[in-house]
């Protein structure tokens, strides 16, 4: 196995690991939202990262085009793909924790 591959393994499952426990921490975060009193509206964050959006996609166009122009670029689309679950994972901890609190009857 080449090294690349072993850098690319690595780094996904780092990825994965954070992704997991990111969607883990939403999921709470959802339920625990669910349970909230009536009338009690939390506020969801708007960040609007339009920044990261905006190079997301102009890397990613821009590894398309390169691949035809030399065959290196073949390891820039993993490794994009990495860096988007990692990014996805990250979002999920930019959100307070919300926690539970019994309904009052």
């Amino acid at each position: 196995m080449s090294t690349i591959s072993i850098v690319i393994i690595a780094l996904g499952s780092a990825a994965t690991l954070l992704f997991v426990l990111g969607y883990i921490r939403g999921t709470r975060n959802a339920l625990n939202s669910f349970r909230q009193p009536e009338g009690k509206e939390l506020e969801v964050p708007q960040y609007g990262h339009w920044g990261a959006m905006a190079f997301a996609t102009i890397a990613s166009a821009v590894v398309i085009a390169a691949v035809g122009l030399t065959p290196l670029f073949i390891y820039a689309g993993p490794i994009l793909v990495i860096l988007s679950a990692a990014g996805t994972g990250y979002a999920f901890f930019l959100e307070e924790k919300i926690s539970a609190t019994a309904p009052t009857a």
